[in-house]
């Protein structure tokens, strides 16, 4: 429950170690002349997109690390399982539909925000008569931002304060005084989560990936920053003989319950005097969730009166006592806390994207396969490979630009070739850049004003 964004946020946090890496993800893009688009994916595990949305999708065997850079099979070719592969030609680039989603739960309503990361998109064709400029730039968002991050972790306090002070009310003996965990959660606590907030940042921050297999070994900033608060977790095991780094999760958890029985004998008191081990095993089961001992279940008391105190805390505040129902409410006023590419920080999800251009390639961020060559029909080429964490905080974004120089234009309207290298297009663009000249210039291309155009030129 909420308490845990103060208390058990770092132990959420290590558990993630032992989550296994989401599925990899492959695109090819063709970005034409004309605009339009021609895209081809693969993603491995459960694929996010519709397959109606494509002209053709068939099932695919997962593919090697050392295959990715290369071009992906047609859908009609393939076979095996555990992956998908999609293509389709599309009118122009908004016209493509989602593919990749990550954090989507299925029961989303389409426009709610729940703090997805997907693909964003903005390509632009421009013409200058005497060339054509192409840019693309497509995002993996982030899902969050540090802004909404930092204001729902403070909602969480908050929310983490009110359920301690409310259920231990609801739910603990008369002369129960619970105003010490409340005041803890709200100073301690506040302080806790913000510095644990600032290390993923500074883990974010890195220059490059952790490796999947030493995943665990990241998590370090986290443990001090526990350690600083009194929760010593156990350090990681270093890899060894092919097997990734592990953290003893018996250790961590012991870790942890004897942090909590601590915190709670010393924060509330019943009648004066510290918890007693039977009233601390309640309030853990109050604040936290009942669990069951071996031979029985739920329903059955006292862990059934457990829950219903805890649903009635629940519906005074959201109205409902449904825990699916009151978890979306919570989740609401939690929204944005981390985002879903955070979580990736802990486990590999890669993306390989090959993206052609039109013409000659300017400039990319990727890794240039082929710079292409300036003349109508010639093919420029990028790799970007990343992996779906650099998304975190702020996107990751991929972008190119290319030009395709038009000779007979030129002659046309200049009288001969004067823009026919990189170099002079590189040039002539950041000329446009300026606002009056491209004003100027795209006025003078309208009327075929080849004086006013040769004078424009250097």
């Amino acid at each position: 429950m909420a308490v845990r964004t103060a208390c058990l946020l770092s132990a959420a946090l290590t558990a993630l170690s032992g989550c296994s890496p989401v599925g990899g993800f492959r695109a090819e893009t063709t970005f034409r002349p004309d605009g339009s688009v021609a895209r081809t994916v693969q993603q491995d595990d459960e694929f996010d997109g519709d397959r109606s949305d494509w002209q053709a999708a068939g099932d695919a065997a997962v593919s090697p690390a050392e295959e990715w850079p290369r071009p992906i099979a047609a859908p009609e070719a393939e076979d095996g399982t555990g992956a998908t592969i999609a293509r389709g030609e599309f009118p122009a680039a908004a016209a493509l539909p989602d593919h990749l989603r990550i954090g989507d739960e299925p029961d989303d309503e389409p426009d709610a925000e729940t703090g997805v990361s997907r693909f964003v998109r903005n390509a632009e064709v421009i013409e200058y008569g005497v060339l054509t400029e192409y840019r693309w730039r497509e995002t993996l968002t982030a899902g969050t931002s540090p802004l909404k991050m930092e204001r729902a972790r403070r909602r969480g306090v908050a929310l983490a304060a009110w359920w301690a002070g409310a259920v231990l009310e609801e739910g603990m003996p008369a002369g129960t005084d619970a105003s010490g965990l409340v005041e803890w959660i709200e100073t301690t606590g506040d302080d806790w989560s913000a510095d644990l907030l600032a290390a993923g940042f500074g883990l974010a921050a890195r220059p490059e990936p952790v490796a999947a297999t030493d995943a665990p070994m990241s998590l370090e900033p986290f443990r001090e920053v526990c350690s600083d608060y009194g929760l010593n977790l156990p350090e990681a095991a270093e890899p060894s003989d092919g097997a990734p780094a592990a953290i003893d999760a018996e250790k961590r958890d012991a870790a942890v319950a004897a942090f909590l029985d601590e915190l709670l004998r010393t924060r509330i008191t019943v009648d004066g005097r510290p918890l007693d081990a039977e009233q601390t095993e309640r309030a853990r089961e109050l604040l936290f969730g009942p669990k069951p001992k071996p031979g029985t279940y739920v329903g059955e008391t006292p862990w059934a009166k457990i829950e219903r105190v805890r649903a009635r805390v629940l519906a005074e505040r959201f109205g409902t006592e449904d825990p699916k129902e009151a978890g979306k409410a919570i989740g609401e006023e939690l929204g944005g806390l981390v985002g879903p590419t955070f979580f990736r920080l802990f486990a590999a999800s890669e993306v390989a994207y090959r993206h052609r251009m039109p013409g000659l390639l300017l400039s990319t961020n990727g890794a240039i396969l082929d710079p292409g060559v300036p003349a109508d029909g010639g093919t420029a080429e990028a790799l970007f490979r990343f992996d779906v964490s650099a998304a975190f905080p702020f996107g990751h974004a991929m972008t190119a630009r290319s030009v395709v120089l038009h000779d007979d234009r030129q002659r046309e309207l200049l009288g001969a070739v004067r823009i026919g290298d990189r170099a002079a297009a590189v040039r002539f663009l950041e000329r446009m850049e300026e606002e009056q000249a491209r004003s100027a210039w795209l006025a003078a291309v309208e009327a075929d004003d080849a004086e006013t155009l040769r004078e424009m030129l250097p």
